[in-house]
């Protein structure tokens, strides 16, 4: 209840702002909440097929950027599957003050159970998190790695969206364990980015390895030569009702966790903003590659 509590007002802004509870007196759909990140809603959508061919009604829900959004739904019941990586919920929901290493997956996952949450980690996906510029500062500077950044970060403008500005895994991470001081900051849609940067209007922005942008020709992700944060890993949460009207959940989550890179991951992310196709199409081709879902043969 106290953490409930914690979360309420984030928990009302949410509600008002995505209509995600609109639906949360019905106890027999299975609801996926996904951001607006291609990568996440990849993992959504191969969780909502999988369960269909269970005979399991899932639904994607909409939720805002970061996990302030979507915890709060999870631990009421309003969503019972979410998408989340390791050290955004180490910091934001276990409250740890120190990073998290892989040996502490372990307690991640006993204390999510405490929360009536089941974390079922999918190890091959693993996000690096650094910053990105563009190939034109590059050149002039001469910039590749996070350290030569450091040296003109006071000349610089960081773009990114509200959340990562107050996220602890955000900027005030770059600030405290990296030590970075841009000469100013602003704030932009995840989806706005991108232009941004190279219509010279900001100068970096962050990026993750699955991003669905990283792998553009105009972008160059700088490599974190400082090595204070380690990977982190994404994880299928599945709420303990959830697992207890349909456990046939985790199996879908273990068979994900089997399969899934975070190289494909990353390519099809990349596919779904160019508009080559949709997070769904993805995640089809994804699962038939893996044979986890198998076409029938047509009838003669």
């Amino acid at each position: 209840m106290r953490r409930l509590r914690k979360y309420a007002g984030l928990l009302m802004s949410f509600v008002l702002g995505l209509s995600l509870l609109a639906g949360c007196a019905d106890e027999h759909v299975v609801r996926v909440g996904v951001s607006d990140e291609a990568h996440i809603q990849i993992i959504g959508y191969m969780v909502r097929e999988l369960a269909a061919r269970k005979g399991i009604e899932c639904q994607i829900r909409q939720t805002g950027s970061g996990i302030a959004s979507l915890q709060p739904a999870l631990e009421s019941d309003c969503l019972q599957v979410g998408i989340e990586f390791t050290e955004a919920a180490w910091r934001n929901v276990l409250q740890k003050k120190d990073s998290y290493h892989a040996g502490d997956l372990g307690i991640l996952q006993s204390e999510y159970k405490k929360l009536g949450l089941s974390w079922y980690n999918l190890p091959q996906v693993k996000d690096h998190y650094t910053l990105a510029i563009s190939r034109r500062l590059m050149l002039k500077e001469n910039i590749h790695t996070l350290s030569e950044l450091l040296k003109i970060d006071d000349q610089l403008t960081i773009g990114a969206p509200t959340i990562f500005f107050e996220d602890s895994t955000g900027y005030p991470y770059l600030q405290s364990e990296y030590g970075f001081d841009f000469a100013s900051t602003s704030n932009l849609p995840e989806d706005g980015l991108v232009e941004e940067l190279l219509d010279q209007k900001i100068d970096v922005i962050p990026a993750h390895s699955v991003d669905g942008y990283v792998n553009k020709a105009e972008l160059v992700i700088l490599e974190d030569d400082l090595g204070v944060r380690e990977d982190m890993t994404a994880g299928i949460v599945i709420t303990k009702d959830a697992l207890k009207e349909y456990p046939e959940l985790a199996q879908i989550a273990k068979s994900i966790a089997a399969v899934l890179t975070d190289g494909q991951l990353a390519v099809l992310a990349g596919g779904v903003t160019s508009g080559l196709f949709t997070a769904q199409q993805a995640a089809m081709m994804l699962l038939k590659a893996k044979n986890l879902v198998v076409e029938k043969p047509m009838s003669a």
